[in-house]
């Protein structure tokens, strides 16, 4: 050391394990531990000017065969995403520890740290086992191990899944989620691993959800009249007030009825009973082989004129015929005209056959019958 006058004062300060101050220009000193020392020289003059050094001392044991203790510390539990702070200062060695390296791996990356007190954030849940290797100066060394739980937070709330109510923060409680660990997913309605919002087919009945009334219920895809019942359950599909049971076209509230069998509704088929006559020419439209009226018309004159001839005849009858008195007399003159006449004349005239009394009274009770 120098000094444009002449230096004062030195002094050598250090610590080996506790603080050491020595004085003088070429002070002695016997260090008690192994290690690399620190030595500060600081110089004054006689006017109080001062001025700093530094050097190292390296103690060493020629016979250091002694392996340091390494502690990894206790193990931690902590929740996804938070960082660990590893501590191996419980470590301890008879000279002094060189050197702390942590090493584990998560996933398929092995993760390499040092330091007496390193942290790392896991960022994926599990179980790691972390290893802590101390190393001292003369390169003797030794390990502990350490395990770290790393707890599952889906949701990033700082709450363990383990705990969290709700573990994917969408509002529906893990109890009643199907999917509690995916936010965009709560219902599964038919069980079969895809959650309905990324289903087509929500109550997989075969029918896209697109096109199913009841996109959630596997016993009904249509509701033909829109009343909130489906068509299975409903008794009337088209609400056109005929039971689906009697209706000949159920899902359609225009027709009920195919009197002729032919697939066309009676409101728009205009033959209803298919007998080849048009509904507005036909007196029957729903009875098969009825006439129109024009063929009825004629039957019932054809009907009268037959009567009419019936009763005709019976009183053109009638004319002929007489009362039996009336008959006795006549007879009686015929027989005195007879008896007066030739046989011959009798024989020539006589062409009529008797009627008997039998006849007679016939045709009087035909005749009284008319009468009445």
């Amino acid at each position: 050391s120098t000094d444009n006058d002449a230096i004062d004062n030195y002094t050598w300060t250090f610590t080996d394990v506790t603080a050491q101050t020595l004085y003088g220009v070429g002070p002695t000193y016997t260090f008690n531990n192994v290690g690399n020392f620190e030595v500060t020289l600081t110089v004054t003059d006689v006017y109080g000017n001062t001025h700093t050094d530094t050097m190292w001392v390296n103690v060493t044991s020629a016979a250091d065969l002694i392996d340091p203790v390494a502690d990894a510390g206790a193990n931690q539990t902590v929740i996804q995403g938070t960082n660990v702070t590893f501590n191996g200062s419980a470590s301890t060695d008879n000279v002094g520890i060189d050197n702390y390296t942590w090493t584990f791996t998560e996933g398929t990356t092995t993760v390499t740290l040092y330091g007496v007190a390193p942290y790392y954030n896991f960022t994926n849940a599990g179980t790691y086992i972390v290893t802590l290797n101390v190393t001292d100066a003369a390169d003797n060394w030794h390990t502990d191990n350490m395990t770290v739980d790393v707890e599952l937070d889906t949701d990033g709330d700082g709450i363990a899944d383990a705990t969290d109510p709700d573990d994917d923060d969408d509002g529906v409680l893990d109890g009643d989620d199907d999917f509690p660990l995916d936010p965009d997913e709560t219902v599964d309605t038919d069980g079969d691993g895809i959650g309905d919002n990324a289903d087509t087919d929500d109550d997989g009945d075969g029918t896209p959800d697109a096109t199913d009334d009841f996109p959630l219920n596997a016993s009904e895809d249509t509701d033909t009249d829109d009343d909130g019942t489906g068509d299975n359950a409903d008794t009337d599909d088209d609400d056109d007030g005929v039971l689906d049971s009697e209706d000949a076209f159920p899902l359609d509230a225009t027709e009920d009825t195919d009197t002729d069998g032919d697939g066309i509704g009676n409101n728009a088929d205009t033959d209803d009973d298919g007998d080849g006559i048009l509904d507005v020419d036909d007196d029957e439209p729903l009875v098969v082989n009825e006439e129109p009226e024009e063929s009825n018309t004629m039957l019932y004159l054809i009907l009268i004129l037959v009567v009419v001839g019936i009763i005709g005849g019976m009183l053109v009858m009638k004319g002929k015929k007489t009362p039996v008195a009336a008959k006795d007399e006549d007879e009686e003159e015929e027989e005195v005209a007879s008896e007066e006449a030739p046989i011959e004349e009798t024989a020539a005239t006589d062409v009529t056959e008797p009627q008997s009394e039998a006849e007679s009274v016939e045709e009087e009770k035909l005749d009284l019958d008319f009468d009445e």
